[in-house]
């Protein structure tokens, strides 16, 4: 069977308009037999995300522009 491939511009995909945040998903996980989900994340400046972690899969951020405080391993980054 040979793979699926697709282009989603900026902007494009299934989304989520939440109040302090907006994400469009480019490749599900139910697309890649769950090894990762890509999203494109648009962060309101109000966006705050409380403490968590990820025992399954691992985040991966880019930012091309502005940017964004992490606590990782008890610190903050």
């Amino acid at each position: 069977m040979r793979p699926q491939y697709s282009r989603l511009e900026p902007g494009e995909g299934p989304n989520f308009d939440w109040e302090n945040d907006h994400t469009f998903v480019k490749v599900s996980g139910r697309g890649t037999r769950r090894a990762y989900t890509l999203m494109e994340d648009n962060a309101k400046a109000s966006c705050t995300l409380g403490l968590h972690r990820h025992d399954s899969h691992t985040e991966v951020f880019c930012f091309p522009e502005g940017g964004v405080g992490f606590f990782v391993d008890g610190g903050s980054r």
